[in-house]
């Protein structure tokens, strides 16, 4: 067996991301997993959530991860956008609309979805869209979720663009390819997207949802939905896989390759807005950012025996998530395991709750998403390398 290895992530726009990969990934790199588990932050610039841009020089790029039509990739116009906006009323803009949304204003301490949709037109009279408000305000978070019919949302990759309008508080968004130069973006799928805001310094999240409508080309799928045919090839449930884990390793996940965290428990009660705001691995509330995984579990010291394990949706759709639970694999008390049936579990963020014989729950949150998709993309790379 190879020793464990740190993997730093690259570096890339979002420099405390880098960071945050190179501190987090104590126990890093085990093995590769070929033994599956079963089947079945600026002028109030908000951290642009790492998406993936997608945006008018056309060149193509392929389906992320899919072996559906190519994209558009297009260069984002910030001149497209027209002269500074003259009110102080929040809206979502276009090179074609002005939308209002007032909701963003709202003086109310709990989470609001506005309505009605705003319109964004057909993709291709946009590159990018601009959220712009009153001189003064601030966004401290952006985030854009695709839902799909046909399965559950997936969380864009955003590309923090340049403001149209330096001295205004507007925040240029687009869909980010890795590898593109700056201000190349990709074209955005037609379907229903909810934009999540952050909004400083008072910390209100508030979601507008957006309709992208069809060009005439066909759509492409961009989440696994229940007749999807893309399962993992072996439906046999393997434990063995775990002898290779470490003892420091109390939190893991299983896909492509096994990858341990040596990360303390967390408290049960963070509230969505809190962990947006935690950027950092030592806060309580951080969520570590995991890939595509088949299983993911815990690993508690000699002497805690865990009697039930549990997930938990937080965002974007809070709930239970129902899964297979294996105690005590291979004999271990302190081992536990939640099945993800399929080998896809939908992008979102997920409370993970530990109860154990004696003592309190225990809590880790972990989250699916671009972040953690380039992790995993560049633990296997690395720990292919070094067989």
């Amino acid at each position: 067996m190879t020793e464990l290895t740190r993997v730093p992530a690259p570096g890339s726009p979002f420099g405390r991301w880098s960071a945050a990969f190179g501190g987090l990934l104590v126990v890093a790199v085990v093995a590769l997993a070929t033994e599956p588990w079963g089947n079945t932050r600026t002028p109030a610039d908000p951290t642009a959530s790492p998406y993936q841009a997608r945006s008018s020089s056309i060149r193509t790029a392929p389906g992320q991860g899919t072996a559906g039509p190519t994209l558009a990739v297009r260069t984002y116009r910030p001149d497209a956008f027209g002269p500074m906006p003259p009110g102080p009323a929040w809206a979502i803009r276009t090179p074609e609309r002005v939308t209002p949304v007032p909701s963003v204003d709202l003086d109310d301490p709990v989470d609001v979805a506005s309505g009605p949709v705003v319109d964004l037109g057909t993709a291709d009279e946009f590159d990018a869209i601009v959220i712009s408000g009153p001189p003064g305000a601030t966004l401290v978070t952006i985030r854009l979720w695709r839902f799909n019919e046909r399965g559950p949302p997936e969380r864009q990759d955003l590309a923090r663009l340049a403001s149209p309008w330096p001295n205004a508080s507007a925040w240029a968004v687009g869909l980010r390819l890795p590898g593109t130069p700056a201000g190349q973006v990709l074209a955005w799928k037609s379907g229903l997207y909810r934009l999540d805001l952050l909004v400083g310094p008072a910390g209100r999240i508030r979601m507008v949802m957006l309709s992208v409508r069809s060009v005439g080309e066909p759509d492409l799928t961009v989440a696994l939905g229940p007749s999807d045919t893309d399962r993992l090839a072996d439906s046999g449930f393997r434990n063995s896989i775990l002898r290779r884990l470490p003892a420091a390793a109390n939190l893991w996940t299983v896909g492509e390759i096994l990858t341990g965290w040596a990360r303390p428990s967390a408290a049960g009660d963070c509230q969505v807005a809190q962990i947006w705001r935690a950027r950092d691995p030592d806060a309580d509330c951080w969520p570590v950012p995991i890939g595509p995984t088949t299983a993911l579990g815990v690993n508690l010291p000699v002497g805690q025996r865990i009697t039930a394990i549990t997930l938990t949706e937080v965002d974007p759709l809070p709930g239970p998530v129902a899964l297979r639970s294996d105690l005590a694999v291979g004999g271990r008390p302190g081992l536990a395991a939640l099945q993800i049936p399929g080998g896809r579990l939908p992008d979102g963020i997920y409370r993970l709750t530990v109860r154990v014989a004696v003592g309190s729950d225990r809590h880790w949150y972990v989250e699916v998403g671009p972040e953690g998709r380039r992790a995993a993309a560049i633990n296997a790379f690395v720990t292919g390398s070094q067989r």
